[in-house]
């Protein structure tokens, strides 16, 4: 599959966005110039669906390839955030729910625990399967926030996973009956109309039924991905307007992550094309934007550990008195920390894995066509 940077600095700008979104949330800060994280969460679900049609279509391979190598993209860097969030989840309360800055939480901090204490061993089996974020909370309570916030996404990345080839198969109107496509949009409506009514909804949207539209956004653009490249881009422009409207009135989702997305989707498509388009495609395909972009898994899943430390036993106390400096603080000594345990995780974990899961991979695929 051919590589567009583009997607991957989206991916590290909506990283970044979380990251500076939690050092807000510790501060207690109200900023309408960070909105909340969960909306670049959304980003992330529209990229998924985008780039896992691009793999799927690109390139025959079988579900036990596919699925093995999504499970190594995804498992080795989840464990490391999943011990550090063991590590650090006693810091949640005191930074989050009981500081002078921020207290609005407590309750639902306090609940968390007691979950933890009262059901530990079930919350481990959960994680170690990757869909705690899938387990209501009347059967185990807080389950897709345990140990780590930010790892419910990931539980939510891991259920599409399982059924993104289904979908995808269904959904690519280019080769299936049109009895298929409409019955796989029929079906898909259905699950997100039940997931929203009868699902015990969690703090976060972890069941991939309250946020499987977003992933078939990706899944749409993806599948018309090729068609878009050699269309005019009016063509483009006008498919994104309707998809706009849809999502926005049609399920109620937030303006910014379309908005974002669909930007990032014609640039990508109208390549050099025009002068405002190339302009913005070198931007960014630049060094650092590409950089901070491929190792974007680690910034988010590693930075919640690492900022919770440094706020408990470096900001709060020093600066109390002043929600600036704590938050200040926390990005001065965060960030370089964050940085430096990210990159030698991507060279050291992520890039060793998924090259050896790719060369299994082709194994796999080759004994299961055998």
């Amino acid at each position: 599959m051919k590589h567009y940077p583009q997607f991957a600095v989206l991916r590290g700008f909506a990283s970044v966005w979380v990251y500076i979104g939690h050092a807000i949330m510790i501060c207690g800060i109200s900023s309408r110039f960070v909105p909340s994280g969960e909306l670049a969460v959304e980003l992330f679900m529209i990229l998924s669906g985008f780039v896992i049609t691009l793999l799927r279509i690109s390139k025959e391979e079988s579900y036990d390839a596919y699925l093995f190598r999504r499970f190594m993209r995804l498992y080795p860097l989840f464990l490391v955030a999943l011990l550090m969030g063991l590590a650090t989840m006693h810091l949640y309360l005191p930074v989050l729910g009981q500081t002078p800055l921020f207290t609005g939480n407590a309750e639902k901090f306090i609940a968390r625990d007691l979950s933890v204490e009262n059901y530990f061993w079930q919350h481990i089996a959960a994680h170690l399967t990757m869909l705690h974020g899938a387990i209501p909370d009347k059967y185990l309570p807080q389950s897709s926030l345990a140990f780590s916030g930010p790892l419910w996404s990931i539980s939510l990345e891991w259920q599409f996973y399982l059924f993104a080839p289904l979908i995808i198969w269904g959904l690519d109107w280019r080769k299936q009956n049109p009895y298929i496509v409409t019955s796989m949009v029929v079906l898909l409506l259905s699950s997100a109309i039940i997931s929203a009514r009868f699902w015990t909804p969690g703090i976060v949207p972890a069941f991939l039924g309250q946020r499987i539209d977003l992933f078939v956004l990706g899944v749409l653009c993806g599948i018309s991905w090729n068609t878009a490249l050699r269309s005019h881009i009016l063509k483009t422009a006008v498919f994104s307007f309707v998809a706009i409207l849809v999502y926005r009135y049609g399920f109620h989702h937030n303006k910014l992550p379309l908005l974002m997305w669909f930007a990032v989707y014609l640039t990508a498509c109208a390549g050099t094309t025009y002068k405002l388009t190339g302009l913005l495609n070198e931007i960014l395909s630049s060094r650092l934007a590409v950089w901070i972009g491929d190792r974007s898994y680690g910034l988010y899943v590693l930075h919640m550990p690492i900022m919770l430390a440094v706020a408990y036993y470096i900001a709060l106390p020093t600066f109390s008195n002043s929600r600036s400096l704590v938050f200040i603080s926390i990005l001065v000594i965060s960030t370089p920390l964050v940085l430096v345990f990210t990159a030698l995780c991507y060279t050291y974990i992520e890039k060793p894995t998924i090259a050896w899961a790719r060369n299994y991979g082709r194994i796999l695929d080759k004994s299961n066509k055998a």
